[in-house]
């Protein structure tokens, strides 16, 4: 329940995808599919054109309404319909798209945690 009206998303997808290897399990794959998406309605709360409002101060939601184009959303649908999204909320200042993104799966997060780690680490210093 922190995503409110007018914040900011990451909107990411998990996916299952055929692994490296030949004859290989499905595998599970992360990708940043959309960044910085502004939300525009949460559920019953959203503010109108016009400056209206509605609050329903409803304490849980199942929908979120998004500013994206006709081809986004599109995309957005066809990637719920074959995995699941998740949304990262933003901070209000943080306006910078990272390019390219990067896929993450088992190998991937095996490979670099230690790293993130130590980058979250140092820029917390």
């Amino acid at each position: 329940n922190m995503i409110r009206v007018n914040n900011h998303v990451d909107i990411l997808g998990t996916f299952r995808f055929p692994g490296q290897e030949e004859n290989a399990d499905l595998d599970m794959v992360t990708y940043t599919l959309l960044q910085n998406v502004t939300v525009l309605a949460v559920g019953q709360d959203y503010h109108g054109v016009y400056g209206t409002q509605h609050s329903s101060k409803q304490k849980s939601y199942s929908t979120i309404t998004l500013s994206v184009s006709p081809a986004e959303a599109e995309f957005l649908v066809f990637a719920q319909q074959k995995g699941r999204l998740s949304f990262a909320l933003r901070n209000g200042r943080d306006t910078v798209s990272d390019n390219p993104i990067q896929a993450v799966n088992f190998k991937f997060m095996k490979d670099n945690l230690q790293t993130l780690l130590d980058q979250r680490a140092s820029s917390q210093d």
